[in-house]
């Protein structure tokens, strides 16, 4: 994605919140970001601005905004901008709810083929309130595993070998229950 207008309000957020390249350094590992390729800079906003282009180009600005907001979770801005940029964000290819306002099992299958296990979940999460109550017991489960995974992630506590495991792990088992589903 290019620089936008939410990037830019952004760098000012972060570049006011953590001013010294010693505590961006620690944001960028916290949120999982390789910081090889980072051009940090002892100017916050330019600093920050490397920091945010690399995060972009490995789709971590997420990531970044989430290690931030547990930091400063009353923070106004940060919880505008991220609130926005989640209502502004323009779906990819698979992201349209049908007629009945719920997601089809292909699109599901679109999410994790993309990566979006998340989004994935949730969709199954809403497709699972017109379905049994074992599916939707599973479906709950499922995402409290993958929530508490990625607390897991942010604080830096599973190396990413094992995340990647945990992470297909739920991807079977959503793909598992959309076969039972079908």
């Amino acid at each position: 994605m290019a620089w936008n207008a939410t990037l830019t309000k952004l760098n000012n957020i972060l570049a006011e919140l953590y001013p010294n390249k010693d505590q961006s350094e620690m944001i960028v590992d916290m949120a999982g970001i390789p910081s090889g390729n980072i051009a940090f800079k002892d100017a916050a906003k330019s600093n920050w601005y490397y920091i945010l282009k690399e995060a972009d180009r490995r789709n971590k600005v997420e990531d970044l905004v989430q290690v931030v907001q547990n930091e400063y979770p009353d923070n106004e801005e940060l919880m505008k901008l991220y609130s926005s940029k989640e209502s502004n964000e323009k779906p990819i290819e698979g992201e349209s709810l049908n007629e009945e306002n719920e997601w089809s099992i292909k699109e599901i299958k679109d999410f994790l083929k993309n990566g979006k296990t998340e989004k994935a979940i949730k969709a199954l999460d809403n497709l699972s309130d017109k379905l049994d109550a074992d599916i939707e017991t599973e479906v709950i489960l499922l995402s409290a595993r993958y929530k508490r995974l990625n607390k897991e992630r942010i604080m830096g506590t599973i190396d990413d070998n094992h995340l990647n495991i945990e992470t297909n792990k739920i991807n079977f088992a959503i793909l598992d229950l959309i076969s039972e589903i079908d």
